[in-house]
């Protein structure tokens, strides 16, 4: 019998695992993206850590320097290799910042502290947790929260953030600043002033009281790979967002309602693997960062004025305030979130809106904060009506709106409607801005794809209409739509 034949007939399974793993305390486990992890204990903590990583080979290194044995790093490498084997038996959901336990009875904020505790928030209250179960991951960038406090009153909050522009707006953010720990689609809070209107401040204090990072604004730079940014960070703020590609809009909205975004594991290879994910995303800019209707409807639309030279103060004393509150904010943020999750069975789930997620959640917190159900539901439609009116921030939209109003039907080719629009631009003046404004009659039929949604909301019912030697262009205006125009 030779060698191979002895290797192949042995029976399968005859090969003790080795003592250590189990004396060690691991536990091993594959996240949803098929990558290796172990949970591992740590100088009285529990610690979570991907298995192709030098922290847990340290560790490893470490767990043999104590048993009396020092193993080269190649033999440390298989043994790397063979807990990466042994992973695959257990799957587990790991969340960036806070998730659901897997029974869903509760969720958890990881306080990204170094001794890995987390909060613990259900429907009877909430509190800090030393042994927490493995479910978050960790980034570099990431720094630790507070200690949360009892008793906290979130409206201190507005101590320290710009003037808003009505109480129904800080009601919006109230429930958004809720809703942001909650793994759920939700929508996007943009924030719009001129200079001096401190937005760049309200997304730093924002950052810092839900996800404090050493990268708290991000720039256009870091746009280049947004899904990744979206990965890393919990609560992604861009500042000074000035203008938005049509595919940047689209990961956007992908970000905040949780549709997968395939990537690749390596730039060389084929493999790739799903990211999917519920971000509570700020953006902050002197005017909208695009008009693409589908972005409007995933948007919180908060509207700053330039602070008045008695608003004004010294940043750093601002800080330092704001520092000493965190603790009692986000105990108070914890607090309305955990008194919201008792009252949501019993809201009233009738005429919500697109965003029904937030919206069901949002009378929640109402009902929890002393307003009513129907004061958020005045204050989503407020929002709702600047997102209306943010879609005609765009010329061409606007420009489409006044001739569809001063002719009432119109029927025509691309080229022609074209040439038709300059004129109510003129008379308007109304700029004609390479930004909005197609060159050509194919871009002018692009532009109304995406505009469709928005005229039609606006009374500008538009369609195609095909003939033997053409397709038309039908625009079609209500005249009712004047009338809700004028209400809001």
């Amino acid at each position: 019998m030779n060698r191979l034949s002895e290797v192949t007939e042995q029976p399968a399974g005859t090969e003790p695992l080795p003592d250590w793993i189990a004396a060690s305390g691991l536990t091993l486990f594959t996240d949803q993206h098929g990558m290796e992890w172990a949970r591992m204990p740590v100088r009285g903590h529990y610690e979570t850590h991907r298995l192709a990583t030098k922290a847990f080979r340290s560790w490893l290194t470490r767990y043999f320097l104590r048993q009396g044995v020092a193993y080269r790093p190649s033999v440390i490498r298989e043994k790397v290799a063979l807990l990466e084997a042994l992973a695959d038996e257990e799957r587990r959901e790991l969340s960036n910042r806070s998730g659901w336990s897997p029974d869903r009875k509760a969720l958890w904020v990881d306080l990204c502290d170094d001794r890995w505790r987390a909060v613990r928030v259900d429907a009877e209250g909430w509190g800090v947790v030393s042994h927490p179960p493995s479910l978050f991951r960790r980034f570099a960038h990431q720094q630790p929260l507070p200690e949360p406090e009892q008793g906290g009153d979130l409206a201190e909050l507005w101590d320290f953030l710009p003037p808003l522009g009505s109480d129904g707006d800080r009601l919006l953010l109230t429930c958004w600043l809720a809703a942001a720990l909650v793994p759920m689609p939700r929508p996007i809070l943009v924030l719009v002033g001129p200079h001096g209107s401190a937005k760049s401040t309200f997304s730093t204090f924002l950052r810092r009281l839900l996800d404090p990072s050493r990268v708290e604004l991000l720039g256009r730079d870091t746009r280049a790979d947004l899904p990744l940014v979206f990965f890393k960070h919990a609560v992604p703020v861009f500042d000074n967002t000035d203008g938005m590609t049509p595919q940047e809009a689209d990961l956007f909205c992908q970000a905040v309602t949780g549709r997968g975004i395939a990537r690749r594991k390596l730039y060389t290879d084929a493999d790739e693997f799903i990211l999917s994910f519920q971000r509570p995303v700020v953006l902050n800019g002197l005017r909208l960062p695009t008009n693409r209707p589908d972005f409007l409807d995933r948007s919180l639309i908060l509207d700053l004025d330039r602070l008045p030279p008695e608003r004004r103060q010294v940043l750093e004393h601002v800080e330092r305030e704001f520092l000493g509150a965190r603790p009692r904010l986000l105990g108070a943020v914890l607090t309305t979130l955990s008194r919201a999750l008792s009252v949501l069975p019993t809201v009233n789930r009738q005429g919500l809106s697109r965003m029904a997620d937030f919206h069901l959640m949002g009378r929640a917190v109402a009902e929890v904060v002393g307003a009513s159900t129907v004061r958020f539901d005045e204050a989503m439609a407020q929002a709702e009506a600047r997102q209306k009116r943010g879609a005609f921030d765009n010329t061409l939209a606007l420009t489409l709106l006044l001739f569809a109003r001063q002719v009432r039907r119109w029927t025509g080719e691309a080229t022609d409607l074209l040439q038709r629009l300059h004129e109510p631009a003129k008379a308007n003046q109304v700029r004609q801005s390479p930004e909005f404004w197609p060159d050509t009659p194919m871009a002018l039929g692009r532009q109304l794809k995406h505009l469709g949604e928005s005229l039609a909301r606006n009374g500008v019912r538009v369609s195609r209409v095909r003939r033997a030697t053409a397709r038309l262009i039908a625009l079609e205006y209500d005249p009712a739509a004047d009338r809700v125009g004028d209400d809001d």
